[in-house]
């Protein structure tokens, strides 16, 4: 993938190359991404603002899920640097930037939209392939209203991103920016029947 050598760039120690998602049964001593750092901002913010990566309607969940996997591993708790890999990120704005890509997505989600052409990538990183576009079976709100996952590989993985980067870095903008994320969903108008709307987490 071109991704992954821009990514080589941005991130010390990163291989361009596809590996399994880490599990728990894994010795720590032997996932490579625990030495990972983040060293060149400018990289970063250039792979962040890729238009490919943003035009999601066309290209569908596979890259910025990609994306999303490698910047989860930058700051997952087995990572040696996860601290300093959180507040380089932090630096280029991954805050708002997974505000952002989680309202697209969902919003993509709610309107079941299909990618323009088909792509059979996604799957290989743990969402529903472009194929068959954007859509999953929204969860109930009795299972989510507790603070339970929905159950959506791309929404979980921006999730994660965000709390384990503000875990290391929080700032009032990043309140201001998580304050109006909610305000605009709140106020987003429900599809489907009202019923339907009642029950399900959209």
């Amino acid at each position: 993938h071109c991704l992954d050598q821009c990514m080589v760039f941005a991130i010390h120690g990163f291989e361009p190359t596809h590996s399994p998602e880490p599990t728990p049964d894994d010795d720590v001593r032997q996932l490579p991404h625990i030495h990972w750092v983040l060293t060149d901002l400018e990289a970063m913010k250039h792979i962040l603002l890729n238009h490919q990566v943003w035009d999601l309607k066309k290209y569908g969940p596979a890259l910025p899920l990609r994306l999303l996997s490698v910047l989860n591993r930058l700051v997952d708790h087995k990572s040696l640097h996860k601290a300093f890999n959180a507040r380089r990120l932090h630096m280029v704005g991954i805050v708002r930037w997974g505000l952002h890509l989680m309202l697209e997505a969902s919003e993509l989600y709610m309107a079941g939209d299909p990618p323009s052409f088909g792509d059979d990538t996604a799957g290989t990183y743990g969402a529903s392939g472009s194929s068959g576009g954007w859509s999953c079976d929204a969860s109930l709100v009795s299972e989510v209203s507790a603070g339970g996952d929905p159950g959506n590989p791309f929404l979980e993985a921006c999730k994660n991103l965000l709390r384990r980067v503000l875990t290391f870095m929080l700032t009032p903008g990043d309140l201001e920016s998580l304050s109006e994320a909610l305000i605009y969903t709140v106020s987003l108008p429900s599809q489907g029947s009202p019923a339907n709307a009642s029950k399900r987490g959209h």
